[in-house]
């Protein structure tokens, strides 16, 4: 069995200062999951990781703690990489 995932998902703004809204489609019902790494790697946190329906979703992440940079954040779909891209902290 083949299972075919058809998704969109974005970050603005971008680069960030205080919060961040993640948005995504789904064209099925399926656990997500959003991670952030740092620029070498490591792990900062897992933003999301539930169930959801089919459609548009978003949510809104805070960047308190985190210092100037540029981080990485990657999509997972029923626990399968859908995409990677990245987003600059960029505090005043």
């Amino acid at each position: 069995m083949f299972l075919c995932y058809s998704y969109f998902f974005q970050v603005y703004p971008n680069p960030v200062e205080s919060q961040v809204t993640i948005e995504y489609w789904l064209a099925n019902d399926a656990n997500i999951s959003v991670k952030l790494f740092n620029s070498i790697g490591e792990l900062i946190g897992v933003l999301i990781n539930t169930t959801q329906e089919a459609g548009t979703h978003n949510f809104t992440w805070q960047t308190t703690g985190l210092a100037n940079g540029l981080y990485f954040y990657t999509f997972e779909i029923d626990g399968k990489p859908a995409g990677m891209k990245r987003m600059i902290i960029s505090k005043q």
